[in-house]
C-alpha cells in the first residue's frame, strides 16, 4: 500500500475494509488506484473514469486537474477524484517497470548490486543510480499499464497539499482548538488564535455587521483566507470584489488589503499566516475608521 505523505483519511476503518475485500484480486501485473467520491466539483484533483468488467473497477482514463466547469461534467458521467494512493504486490511494481521502464528498472538493479552494506544499512551506488530517468510514476507506469483498476472510496479525504485545504480542516474541527483565553475583541469584531506552530500561525475572523478592518500591508507574513461564513468586500492592491462561503484568497507580502462587511450577517474567515513575524505589530495602517492609522 502506497499513500502520500500529506493525505487525510478520517475514515480509516472503511480504508482497511476494502484492503481486505480486495487482497485476493492482486495479482503479480495488475495495480490498484483508490478513487475517491467527489464531494464538490474541483479543479485542484486529478480524476479517473472506470468501466466494471468482472466485478472489478477498471480504470480507462485519467483526466489531469480539469477546470470546475469540465470537473462538474466528469463527476456527473461518474467520475472520481485519482487520490494517488495504490494497492499492489511488490512484484507487480518490479514486473511493470520491466516492461514498461526497462532502464529504469536496470539502473535500480545495478545500484543495488553495488551497493555496499554497513551497519545493516545499503548505500546504493551513485553511479548507476544517477542513470535512472526522473520520471513521476504516472507518466512511468499507469499511462502504459492496461491493468488498472479502481477502489471506489466514500469517505472524507483531504489532500493537505496547500494551506487552504489545511485550513478547511481547522473550520471543520473548530471546536477542538478553541481556547477562551485566545479570543481577542477588536473595533471590528474578534479574531480567535486556533493554532500556531513554527513560522504560521491559524486564526478565525470574525467580522461585525457594517464594520470593516483597516487598509492595512504587512512586511513579514502573508496569509490565506478561507471564506466560511458571509459574504465579505474585498480589497487587495487596486482591485475590490466581493467572495462567498468556500471561496478563497492569497493575500501576498506587502500586498495592501481589507475586509469589509456590508450586510447584516456576520462575517467569517478561516486565516493562516506564513512568515517569520506573526504579531499584530507587522501591521501598516493607510485608513482605519476606528482612528488607529499609524
Amino acid at each position: 500500500m502506497f499513500f502520500t505523505s500529506d493525505h487525510l483519511i478520517e475514515n480509516p476503518s472503511i480504508l482497511t475494509r476494502s484492503l481486505k475485500n480486495n487482497v485476493k484480486n492482486l495479482s503479480d501485473q495488475n495495480i490498484f488506484i483508490f478513487g475517491i467520491k467527489p464531494t464538490r466539483p474541483s479543479n485542484e484533483y486529478g480524476y479517473l473514469k472506470t468501466k466494471s468488467t468482472n466485478r472489478l473497477n477498471k480504470v480507462t482514463k485519467f483526466i489531469e486537474k480539469p477546470t470546475e466547469q469540465k470537473a462538474k461534467k466528469i463527476i456527473k458521467s461518474g467520475g472520481y477524484w485519482n487520490s494517488g494512493m495504490f494497492y499492489l504486490k511488490k512484484s507487480s511494481i518490479i514486473n511493470n517497470f520491466k516492461k514498461y521502464q526497462p532502464s529504469i528498472y536496470n539502473a535500480c538493479l545495478k545500484s543495488l548490486e553495488k551497493s555496499k552494506v554497513s551497519n545493516n544499512t545499503y548505500f546504493l551506488s551513485k553511479k548507476f543510480f544517477d542513470k535512472c530517468k526522473e520520471i513521476s510514476f504516472d507518466y512511468a507506469i499507469l499511462e502504459k499499464s492496461k491493468d488498472i483498476n479502481s477502489i471506489k472510496l466514500s469517505i472524507q479525504w483531504s489532500d493537505l497539499g496547500n494551506w487552504f485545504e489545511i485550513s478547511k480542516i481547522y473550520k471543520k474541527n473548530k471546536n477542538k482548538y478553541f481556547k477562551k483565553k485566545n479570543v481577542f475583541h477588536r473595533p471590528w469584531g474578534r479574531y480567535t488564535n486556533l493554532y500556531e506552530g513554527k513560522n504560521f500561525l491559524v486564526k478565525e475572523l470574525v467580522v461585525n455587521p457594517n464594520s470593516k478592518l483597516s487598509l492595512q500591508k504587512h512586511f513579514h507574513r502573508s496569509e490565506y483566507w478561507t471564506i466560511t461564513y458571509g459574504k465579505p468586500l474585498i480589497t487587495l492592491n487596486k482591485k475590490n470584489f466581493f467572495k462567498k462561503p468556500g471561496e478563497k484568497i492569497f493575500i501576498p507580502k506587502e500586498a495592501i488589503h481589507r475586509i469589509e462587511n456590508k450586510f447584516k450577517k456576520k462575517v467569517k474567515i478561516i486565516e493562516i499566516q506564513t512568515g517569520p513575524i506573526l504579531k499584530e505589530t507587522d501591521i501598516v495602517r493607510y485608513q482605519d475608521i476606528y482612528g488607529r492609522v499609524n
